[in-house]
């Protein structure tokens, strides 16, 4: 979005755009899901998942295109940020975000962790089956 000036020491028309600080957070993640998309490491929990018949959903955001004079335009709705898998487990509401080693979590992901935390649930940034593992570990 751009925002026009009108300053005395500056030409009539100077267009502006305006700083955003967004807060993100990089992933290091496990050696192990070195080199693998995102898809794959999803793929590799949702097996894990299901070996052990634990309850989960898999919810992915992509938003929804809409036709506008120009072209398409992509319209996301209020759950920006929301993880990509949902798990119930031992009455726990856990929401896990699947990134890759090296991956970047949004400020959207980052205002959604601190939500879901307050409610009293967990959200955790894994990059393995082994991730998930520690994260089971610790509920008791």
């Amino acid at each position: 979005m751009t925002k026009t000036f009108r300053l005395k020491s500056l030409p009539k028309r100077i267009k502006l755009q305006p700083i955003e600080k967004k807060l993100t957070l990089r992933i290091k993640g496990d050696p192990i899901s070195n080199g693998k998309l995102e898809a794959q490491i999803q793929e590799e929990i949702c097996t894990y998942l299901l070996s052990y018949n634990i309850l989960f959903w898999v919810f992915n955001i992509h938003g929804k295109l809409i036709k506008t004079k120009r072209g398409f335009r992509r319209l996301y709705d209020e759950n920006r940020g929301f993880s990509d898998i949902l798990v119930c487990f031992k009455g726990y509401f856990i929401s896990l975000e699947v990134k890759k080693c090296g991956g970047v979590a949004s400020e959207d992901q980052l205002k959604t962790q601190t939500r879901v935390r307050n409610a009293g649930g967990i959200y955790e940034f894994v990059t393995s089956v082994r991730e998930v593992q520690f994260v089971f570990s610790r509920l008791k």
